[in-house]
C-alpha cells in the first residue's frame, strides 16, 4: 500500500507537471566597483557615488522607478504585441502583490568594501522574453544608478538655474538702477558656475556597470516531470512509510499470557524466542532450554483433547512458527514414549522435511501409501507422511488419517494458516481439534478473526500456544519458560489437571 501510493502520487505529478507551460530562464551580470580609479587625474574629473549594500539594490530593483523603466525597455523591444503586454502585465501585478518570481536578485558582495558581482535572473514563458526581461531589468538598474550618482549635481543646477532666473528679473525690473552693473557681474559669474556644472553632469559615473548580457535559453527550466515525480515519490514514500509505523504501533497486538487470555481460549503452553546462538528449536526442545517448556505444552495438550489423537496445529498468519511447534510437540510426545505420526499438510509450503533434516532425522524408510509417502522412525517412535505436492482433497486426506491414526498414540497434522487458506478449515472441522500458534507480537484483531472463523466453520479450538515469547535469560528454569513461579503454575493451563508443579512434574 505504501509503494502504491507513492507510485500513484510519482504518477498524476508527472502528469500534472506535463500539462505546465514551459518556464524559461536566463542571467544578466552586473558588478558593483570601488568609486576609484587609482589615477589621480581621472579621479578628479569624474563625479561618482559611494557604494551601496546589497539590501539597498535589492529594493532599488523593486522600486516604482526601476520597474517603469524595465517596463519601457521591454515595450521597446522586438517582442510581439501580446507578450510584451502580458509580461508588462504580470510585472505590474508582481509589483502589487509584493512577490516578485520574475527577476530575482542574487548577490555575491564583499560586506566590508560592498564589491562584487549582482546576477540578474529572469524568467518568462519564452526564451525570448526571458532574454529581453533581464536585460530591460539590467539596463533599469544601471540608469538608476546613475541618476543617483547625479543628485547633487541635478539640484545644484536647478539651484543656479533658479538664482539665474531671479538675476534676470531684477535687471528686468531696474534697467536704469544703480546696481545693474552688480547685477551684470552677478549674472556671469552665476552662468559660468553653471557652466560648470553642467559640464560634470557628463562626467557622473555610478559605482554599477554591466559585465555580460543575457544569453537567450535553450531549454526551458521548467516543468521537469521526471525531476518533480521523484520528489514526490521519495516524500511519500518517506511519510506513508512513517504513517503506516505508526498506526502499526498503536494496534493492540498479543505479547504476553494475559492478552492471549482475553480471547477467551486455553494457554496451553509458551514457548520464549530462542537467540540467535541456539542451536535450533528441536534440539532445545530435545534436552535445552525448551525442554520443560514443550512438556508443559505436551501434558497441557493431552489434558484438553481427553483421548482425541487426530490434531490440527496451525496459526493465524504465516510466520508464527505453527511448523516448528509441531515437531517440538511430535518429538516431546515420542520422548514420553508414544508412537506420533507428523502430516505435513501445508501443502503450499511444506515446511516438516526440513525442520526434521536440520535436526538430523532419518529418511531412510519410505512407503508410497495412497499419494502420500510415509518415511518412517525420522526420529525414534516418529513417522512423517508427506502429501502430494498438490492441493489434497480435504476429505482424501481425513480419510488417510483415520487409516493410519490407529497406529499411532498422536497424529499431528501441519496445516496452512486458517486466514490463507480455506482447506484448514475444511481439515480441521473433519478432525479432533485445533492448537492455534500464535507469534508474540501478532495483532489481537488477526488472531480473534482466525478463531471467529474456526468457530463458525465448527472447528474445536483446543486451545494456544504463545510462541516467540519475551523472557529473560535468567529464567529458563523448570518454570522460566514460563515465565511463571511456582504458585502461578496452575494458570498455565485453565481448565488443566496441572494444579501444582509438582503435578506436572509427574506427568
Amino acid at each position: 500500500m505504501v509503494l502504491g501510493v507513492s507510485l500513484l502520487g510519482a504518477g498524476l505529478t508527472y502528469l500534472v507537471a506535463s500539462l505546465r507551460p514551459a518556464e524559461y530562464e536566463t542571467a544578466t551580470s552586473v558588478a558593483a566597483l570601488s568609486s576609484g580609479t587609482g589615477n589621480n587625474v581621472v579621479s578628479s574629473t569624474l563625479v561618482t557615488a559611494p557604494p551601496l549594500p546589497q539590501s539597498v539594490v535589492q529594493n532599488a530593483l523593486r522600486s516604482p522607478k526601476v520597474l517603469d523603466l524595465t517596463v519601457a525597455g521591454v515595450k521597446r523591444s522586438a517582442l510581439a504585441a501580446t507578450v510584451k503586454t502580458q509580461l508588462v502585465t504580470e510585472l505590474r501585478a508582481e509589483s502589487a502583490s509584493g512577490r516578485y518570481n520574475l527577476v530575482r536578485l542574487f548577490a555575491n558582495i564583499d560586506p566590508q568594501q560592498q564589491t562584487g558581482l549582482y546576477e540578474l535572473r529572469s524568467h518568462a514563458r519564452s526564451a525570448q522574453a526571458a532574454q529581453v526581461l533581464a536585460d530591460a531589468s539590467a539596463s533599469a538598474l544601471l540608469v538608476w544608478d546613475q541618476d543617483r550618482a547625479a543628485q547633487n549635481i541635478t539640484r545644484a543646477q536647478q539651484t543656479l538655474r533658479q538664482q539665474l532666473r531671479n538675476v534676470d528679473a531684477r535687471l528686468a525690473a531696474n534697467p536704469d538702477s544703480l546696481e545693474q552693473r552688480s547685477l551684470l557681474t552677478t549674472r556671469a559669474d552665476t552662468q559660468e558656475k553653471l557652466g560648470q556644472v553642467s559640464a560634470l553632469l557628463t562626467a557622473v559615473g555610478g559605482t554599477l556597470s554591466l559585465v555580460s548580457q543575457a544569453q537567450l535559453p535553450a531549454v526551458p527550466v521548467s516543468p521537469q516531470p521526471a525531476r518533480d515525480a521523484a520528489l514526490v515519490f521519495a516524500a511519500l514514500l518517506f511519510f506513508s512509510a512513517l504513517g503506516a509505523l505508526v498506526l502499526d504501533a498503536t494496534r493492540k497486538r498479543i505479547t504476553t499470557v494475559a492478552e492471549l487470555a482475553v480471547l477467551g481460549r486455553p494457554l496451553l503452553g509458551i514457548l520464549p524466542l530462542l537467540p540467535r546462538t541456539s542451536s535450533g528449536l528441536l534440539p532445545e526442545a530435545r534436552s535445552g532450554r525448551l525442554y520443560e517448556s514443550v512438556g508443559f505444552l505436551r501434558v497441557n495438550l493431552a489434558s484438553v483433547a481427553a483421548g482425541k489423537t487426530r490434531i490440527v496445529v496451525t496459526s493465524a498468519q504465516p510466520g508464527d512458527g505453527k511448523s516448528t511447534v509441531t515437531a517440538a510437540l511430535a518429538q516431546s510426545v515420542a520422548q514420553s514414549g508414544q508412537r506420533v505420526l507428523v502430516v505435513d499438510a501445508d501443502l503450499y509450503r511444506p515446511t516438516q522435511l526440513k525442520v526434521w533434516q536440520s535436526a538430523g532425522g532419518q529418511f531412510s524408510a519410505a512407503v508410497t501409501r495412497s499419494g502420500a509417502t510415509l518415511y518412517t522412525d525420522v526420529v525414534r517412535f516418529v513417522d512423517l507422511l508427506v502429501p502430494d505436492k498438490t492441493p489434497s482433497d480435504p476429505a482424501h486426506l481425513t480419510a488417510l488419517v483415520d487409516d493410519m491414526a490407529r497406529h499411532y498414540s498422536l497424529v499431528l497434522i501441519d496445516t496452512p494458516p486458517i486466514l490463507v487458506a480455506a482447506s484448514t478449515l475444511e481439515l480441521s472441522v473433519r478432525l479432533d481439534g485445533v492448537v492455534l500458534v500464535v507469534a508474540a507480537g501478532s495483532e489481537t484483531e488477526v488472531v480473534r478473526r482466525a478463531m471467529d472463523n474456526a468457530q463458525v466453520a465448527g472447528s474445536r479450538i483446543l486451545g494456544a500456544v504463545l510462541n516467540k515469547a519475551a523472557v529473560n535469560s535468567t529464567e529458563y528454569g523448570y518454570y522460566g519458560a514460563y515465565g511463571l513461579n511456582a504458585t502461578d503454575a496452575n494458570l498455565a493451563v485453565p481448565g488443566s489437571r496441572a494444579e501444582s508443579p509438582k503435578a506436572v512434574s509427574k506427568s
